[in-house]
């Protein structure tokens, strides 16, 4: 009787082991893109998140459209009214002394004059009425 491997079981035994191994690379493969994705979604919810907050503080009735530079980050924005300015009401008092207008605003961020974020997002623009009691 003969002792250890043929030629053959061992081709058979290479031949498994390498299907099972590109099985398994193929799995990691998608697995590391899948995570770069992932990784570039959160980065791009984090930079939308915190411009959001930027251009809450832009009056954007007073300042419809403009740029900031942040370092080598641009952010640009251009506002559209999309309902009619009316005066604003309020449950308590009725009347205030403020016009207001809803606006859909279109931001762009740039990082070293590439593309890295556009989005869109509706914001109210005010301004205060001259001589109106409160």
């Amino acid at each position: 009787m003969q002792k250890g491997f043929s030629l053959l079981e061992a081709i058979v035994a290479l031949l498994l082991v390498t299907m099972i191994s590109m099985v398994a690379f193929s799995w990691i493969s998608s697995l590391l893109i899948s995570v770069g994705k992932i990784e570039e979604n959160a980065y791009s919810n984090q930079v939308q998140r915190n411009v959001t907050e930027f251009l809450a503080d832009i009056n954007v009735m007073a300042q419809p459209e403009g740029t900031q530079q942040f370092g080598r980050v641009s952010i640009s924005w251009n506002a559209e009214l999309i309902e009619p300015i009316r005066r604003g009401q309020s449950l308590a008092i009725g009347p205030t002394p403020y016009e207001l207008g809803l606006y859909r605003v279109f931001v762009n961020i740039e990082n070293d004059d590439l593309e890295l974020l556009s989005f869109e997002q509706t914001q109210v623009g005010y301004r205060a009425l001259q001589n109106e009691p409160f």
